[in-house]
């Protein structure tokens, strides 16, 4: 009996060492010991237990006295303990002063809760910077000439008047002909784009200069497409090709073709340029007036892309936004002359204030010419699809 208690009183003495006993808990346990010591029959070990338990009294009364509350914080026990007037003064004197610190078990570390808002551990840093699309450069590069070291280009047209060779008898007067020249020109237009960029952004993000060069030359070509086709040649605007261009006018058709559709229609256009002794290289569509002819279907159900195309073979077809549904434009490309007078460039400086605010100005541009002799101003049609099925259709009435 001596021995198993002794036993128990040393783990209890373990435990509150270890800080595993509340102090409630301690309280009721200490008195239970008492107990059992007291009814031991052996004076000599009741003494020796005594003396165990009186150890442990004193670690009891210092944990009281210390007045922590379970629960807290290991941070908030100590600031507790040190606040304590009595526990300073008791140290300051020699005296023990203790306290009981409990940890709070912590809550279960998993990548549940140990995760910030935005899951830094298992991520992939894309370096990229996303935008939307933009028009691709479909227009530009199929009109573009070259370049010239003049900002201003004079060219001459012979203009044919009357008269021309002719059989005649022999003493009879030869035919005259008489023609004109007419001299035409053209000025370099200029396209520009800017924006400001702080000093910091360039410095702390070098990745920003290729991106600022990237959507500066992006937009500009982006306009450079869009006008080259619509720009109206006044003022500091190029003249674009759809500006003047004759519509669909050949007649050689007209209600002749049964249950036309866009590729009858587009051929129409090509024989009214041949008939001019223009070469139609190029046909500028809508995507969705493209998508109309790629699904167009017989009365069975097949589709007719292959045999429709056929009908405009050797035309290279070209999808832009920049063409209006429902229109399209057929041309000789070599007609129309796009040159460059000073290539796309961009340039850092400063202005104004800038210096101050620690920024730099962005500024890209370009200078060009847009032009088309006025002798082959029959070398394209712009034109309605609806307007040229409406010419070429055979009535009903003629069709019986």
């Amino acid at each position: 009996m001596n021995e198993e208690l002794k036993k128990e009183l040393e783990q209890f003495a373990n435990e509150v060492k270890g800080g595993m006993v509340p102090a409630d808990v301690f309280e009721a346990k200490y008195k239970a010991l008492n107990e059992k010591i007291e009814a031991l029959p052996d004076a000599k070990s009741v003494q020796e237990l005594r003396d165990a338990m009186k150890a442990q009294g004193e670690t009891l009364s210092m944990l009281k006295n210390a007045g922590n509350k379970p629960g807290e914080s290991l941070d908030a026990q100590i600031k507790a303990f040190i606040e304590n007037k009595d526990n300073i003064d008791a140290v300051m004197k020699g005296q023990s002063a203790g306290a009981e610190l409990k940890l709070k078990e912590a809550a279960l570390m998993t990548t549940t809760n140990a995760k910030p808002a935005i899951d830094i551990w298992n991520v992939e840093i894309d370096r990229t910077i996303h935008a939307a699309p933009s028009e691709p450069d479909a227009i530009y590069s199929r009109l573009v000439k070259g370049s010239t070291s003049s900002p201003n280009i004079v060219w001459v047209n012979r203009v044919d008047g009357e008269g021309g060779a002719a059989f005649v008898a022999e003493g009879a007067l030869k035919p005259l002909k008489d023609w004109e020249y007419e001299t035409e020109t053209s000025t370099a237009k200029k396209v520009a784009v800017s924006c400001k960029v702080s000093t910091e952004m360039l410095t702390d993000a070098p990745f920003m200069r290729s991106e600022i060069d990237r959507l500066l030359r992006q937009d500009l070509m982006s306009v450079v497409n869009e006008k080259v086709l619509t720009g109206t040649g006044a003022g500091a605007e190029i003249k674009g090709v759809t500006v003047g261009a004759a519509g669909y006018t050949l007649s050689d058709l007209d209600d002749k073709v049964e249950n036309p559709n866009y590729a009858d229609a587009i051929r129409a256009a090509v024989l009214q340029l041949r008939m001019l002794n223009f070469r139609p290289d190029t046909l500028f569509i809508n995507p969705v007036d493209n998508a109309m002819i790629d699904l167009t279907k017989d009365t069975t159900g097949h589709y007719l892309t292959t045999e429709m195309k056929s009908l405009i073979s050797g035309i290279t077809i070209v999808e832009t936004a920049n063409i209006t549904k429902g229109k399209f434009l057929l041309m000789d490309t070599s007609r129309w002359m796009l040159r460059v007078y000073e290539n796309l460039r961009l340039e850092y400086g400063l202005e104004n204030d800038d210096f101050r605010k620690n920024l730099v100005t962005v500024i890209a541009e370009m200078r060009l010419h847009s032009y088309q002799n006025s002798i082959d101003a029959g070398s394209l049609v712009y034109a309605d699809f609806a307007t040229v099925l409406a010419a070429i259709e055979k009535p009903a009435s003629v069709a019986a």
